[in-house]
């Protein structure tokens, strides 16, 4: 099964002023996200125009959120090779661990 969301890797374009934080794809340019907290469930325009956006973690929302794909990817490799590996010499439940999180990320 391949993962399927925009090509990686991702670039984190900080807040300039006029626009928040954002990411986008290095190869294609496509923008993946904005990042900015939102304190109560309101429509976007009726929460900008009652108070500022916090964008007090999003460079380091946008940081994580960035690497995603290359963790994915190294995971799997790792999950590949320790698989080949005798298992006794992990932690128990360390395999469930890492297959939870790859098909979380996979939407499986």
């Amino acid at each position: 099964m391949t993962t399927q969301h925009t090509p990686a890797p991702f670039l984190v374009i900080a807040n300039n002023g006029t626009h928040g934080t954002y990411i986008k794809s290095a190869i294609t340019g496509e923008s993946v996200c904005d990042l900015y907290v939102m304190t109560e469930s309101k429509k976007l325009s009726q929460f900008m125009e009652s108070e500022p956006l916090d964008f007090a973690n999003a460079e380091s929302n946008a940081r994580l959120i960035a690497a995603a794909p290359e963790l994915l990817e190294a995971l799997i490799e790792l999950d590949q090779w320790a698989q080949a590996q005798q298992q006794e010499e992990y932690p128990q439940g360390t395999f469930a661990i890492v297959q939870e999180a790859i098909n979380k990320a996979r939407g499986v």
